[in-house]
This record gives C-alpha cells, sequence and structure tokens, in this order.
C-alpha cells in the first residue's frame, strides 16, 4: 500500500469511529456502536438475499418440474368471436371453446385468448390432469427473475429500513447533544457574560 492509500484509510477509519480522544462524547461512543451494528446488519444482508432467492428458486423450479408433468399442452377451438376489450378493460379475455382431452373425449369449457380472435381459430390450451383449462406451466427462466427479484427485494428493503432508522437514531442523538449544549451554555453564559448572582 501506499502512504497515500494509508493516510486514506486511517481518514475513513477516523470518520468511522468519530475520532478519538478525550473529547469523544457519550453519544459519539453510541453513535460508534450504532454503525458498528448498521455495518453487520447490511453485511449480513447480502448473504440473507442470497439465501432467499436460493430457497425461492429451488422451491419455484419444484414447482415448475410439477406442473409441466402435470399439465398438457393442445389446441382449441373458438365457439364464438372475441369482442375487443373496453377502455381501461384489464385482465384476461375468456372465450367459450372445444378441445379433445387427453381421453380422447371432446370438452367445453371457457378458455383465455386475445382480443379479436374469432370462431374456429385454434388457439393454445394447457389442461391439468383433470383435462379442465389452466395456466401454463411455469418457465425455469421465470422461477430465475422471480429468485433474483426476491434477492433484490430483501436488499432494498433492508437497505431502506437501515437508512430510516438510521436518520431516527441521528436525530435523537442531535436532540440530546442539542439538550446537553443548553444545559451547560446555561451554566456557562452567566459567567461569561459576568451575571453571576
Amino acid at each position: 500500500m501506499s502512504t497515500r492509500q494509508i493516510g486514506s484509510l486511517r481518514r475513513a477509519v477516523r470518520w468511522f469511529t468519530l475520532g478519538a480522544g478525550p473529547l469523544k462524547r457519550g453519544s459519539d461512543r453510541v453513535e460508534l456502536l450504532w454503525r458498528v451494528v448498521l455495518l453487520a446488519v447490511v453485511l449480513l444482508a447480502l448473504p440473507t438475499a442470497l439465501t432467499v432467492g436460493t430457497v425461492i428458486h429451488t422451491d419455484l423450479r419444484a414447482e415448475a418440474a410439477e406442473q409441466a408433468a402435470t399439465t398438457t399442452h393442445t389446441s382449441a377451438v373458438l365457439l364464438d368471436d372475441v369482442p375487443s376489450p373496453l377502455a381501461g378493460q384489464h385482465g384476461a379475455l375468456l372465450a367459450p371453446a372445444r378441445w379433445t382431452g387427453d381421453d380422447g373425449l371432446p370438452h367445453e369449457g371457457r378458455v383465455q385468448v386475445s382480443a379479436g380472435a374469432r370462431a374456429g381459430d385454434e388457439v393454445p390450451v394447457w389442461l391439468d390432469a383433470s383435462g379442465a383449462p389452466t395456466r401454463a406451466p411455469l418457465e425455469p427462466a421465470a422461477a430465475a427473475r422471480i429468485a433474483v427479484a426476491s434477492g433484490f427485494g430483501v436488499l432494498l428493503v433492508t437497505g431502506a429500513a437501515v437508512a430510516a432508522t438510521h436518520l431516527v437514531v441521528l436525530g435523537l442523538l442531535a436532540r440530546h447533544r442539542d439538550r446537553r449544549w443548553t444545559r451547560g451554555w446555561a451554566d456557562v453564559e452567566p459567567v461569561w457574560a459576568r451575571r453571576v448572582p
């Protein structure tokens, strides 16, 4: 390490520990302890986020494998035209359709479709073990995205909680220091102003 880097490191340590010496107040020691606690929480947030992401990914991969094993993909024929959605309407459009199940028998029901589809159009349908329409199975890539988002969510929530708590603690310490300063000044000011009773 160069002399400049050592000096920078010393300044960073001095800043983190709020200096040293006889002028260090009790509230400075409390703030130092608080900084150590915050540092520990921040350092523990990363392995926690990784653990959460890994557990969620493992669970979702197992769920995706189970869904893939218990669902089948087929085509259904629409029985009616699908109207365009109304302005501001959200969600899936459902339309009556007919399909042949794994049992070889024809089935009818409402399936999810795109706006503007016409009667007679073929649409893809996922069927559960009983032959009823269901959601498409979870894809492994989606499981990975959800797991990564969950891990980042843990980091974001931890960061926000640490920042908010830090601001509250600093505010409380500032109020305490201000009250101590005011009491000390009330003791000293009459002597300096030559108004000793």
